[in-house]
């Protein structure tokens, strides 16, 4: 059966077009040189090397994976709840996971890979080693560094 309603096309002006498409290219640079880069940076810095490769695989292929469901979600959530209720959750989720970020990840400019594995060694940030199982922990984290300055700025 076919409904009978109408819907009438609107025009939208050139200029609001315009608009449009420049604010998109200004996110994407704001975002290209703020939290964009952060995930994959952070990310080759704080696995062991032992480890980073498949570490680094499996927390990226979650990041897609989290990525996708909000994808394939947000427009039935969008009709469930409304699109403002749905910027609401984006937003306090965006702000909780600044706030983690802020919170508990450590600074690790101007140190070396060697440096970031032992403070993060010495600081127990990773309590569980079932990941690690086979494996030496000499193989993750050496005894001791070679003799550098030592990194500052890792808290």
């Amino acid at each position: 059966m076919r409904s009978n309603i109408k819907t009438e096309t609107v025009e939208v002006p050139l200029v609001l077009k315009w608009i449009s498409l420049a604010s998109l290219l200004v996110y994407v640079a704001a975002f290209s040189i703020g939290l964009g880069p952060m995930t994959w940076l952070l990310l080759s810095e704080i696995f062991p090397g032992g480890i980073r490769g498949r570490a680094i695989a499996l927390t990226s292929s979650m990041n897609w994976g989290i990525n996708l469901l909000i994808s394939l979600t947000f427009l039935t959530v969008t009709d469930l709840i409304g699109l403002p209720w749905v910027c609401f959750i984006y937003t306090v989720m965006s702000l909780a996971s600044l706030a983690f970020v802020i919170m508990f990840i450590p600074e690790t400019k101007g140190c070396s890979l060697e440096q970031i594995s032992m403070e993060l060694a010495k600081q127990k940030y990773a309590k569980n080693t079932t990941c690690w199982i086979s494996q030496r922990r000499e193989k993750l984290a050496p005894i001791e560094l070679p003799k550098r300055e030592h990194c500052e700025q890792f808290y």
